[in-house]
Formats: structure tokens, C-alpha cells, sequence
């Protein structure tokens, strides 16, 4: 969660808790500056429908999400080590400045036409060169 529904949301729990029991004791536990990511064009690059969440078993939509939860707290760059996996990197390193193949391969990246036309449609196309 980002900055300030996260503040938001921590004082909302702790005022409904402490109204329960005075003598409780409260910590923030705030990663989302430091492994969070900015959402350019408010976040609709985010896919609506999760095409990852396993077929065949019977969780609520609530059990799903505070599993994603569980696997984050734990794990904060879970989801960026997920996607190195799928994209066949034999080597994961988090915070590594990227090197200079990286950054060329990066700058001249050109997607196809389906993929133009997938970012046009959702309004991030404009984004996407950034």
C-alpha cells in the first residue's frame, strides 16, 4: 500500500482496535516507499482480472487477496522474483544498477503492432516509452 492510504488505513485499525482495548501496542510496518513502485497514468497498467490465480480451488476472493498479502509481508519482492523466473533470467539480483546490454536492449525495445494497438486501447499507450 502507498502513502497516504496506507497512514490512513493504519490509523483507521488502530482507533477501532485501541477503542476495544486501551492497552494495546501499535507498530507501522511501511515498505511501500522503498519496494513499492510509482503508478504512471494512476496505476491502469494494472490488469482488472488476475489470469495468474490458480483454477480449481475454492478460496473467496477475500481468502485469495489475504494469501497475496501473507506471501508480500514475507516476502516484500516476491511479484519481481515471480516474473524473473517466468522470464527465464538464470540470475536474480534486486537493486543492481542494470548494465549497459540491459539498458540498450531496454531503450530499444519497439512493440509490435498488437501490442501498440493492447497499450492503446487501455490508455497507456503514451506511457509506454517512458
Amino acid at each position: 500500500m502507498r502513502e497516504p492510504g496506507c497512514s490512513k488505513t493504519f490509523n483507521k485499525i488502530v482507533n477501532s482496535l485501541r477503542a476495544r482495548n486501551k492497552n494495546l501496542s501499535f507498530h507501522k510496518c511501511y515498505w511501500g516507499g522503498s519496494c513499492g513502485s510509482t503508478l504512471n497514468a494512476g496505476g491502469q497498467s494494472i490488469p482488472v482480472v488476475n489470469e495468474n490465480k490458480a483454477l480449481n480451488v475454492d478460496l473467496s476472493e477475500e481468502e485469495y487477496f489475504l494469501g497475496l498479502w501473507e506471501l508480500l509481508y514475507q516476502v516484500p519482492l516476491i511479484e519481481l522474483q515471480i516474473l524473473a523466473i517466468r522470464t527465464g533470467e538464470k540470475e536474480v539480483s534486486f537493486g543492481a544498477p542494470p548494465d549497459n546490454e540491459l539498458d540498450n536492449r531496454v531503450r530499444a525495445f519497439n512493440p509490435s503492432p498488437e501490442l501498440q494497438e493492447m497499450l492503446d486501447r487501455t490508455e497507456i499507450g503514451e506511457f509506454f516509452s517512458q
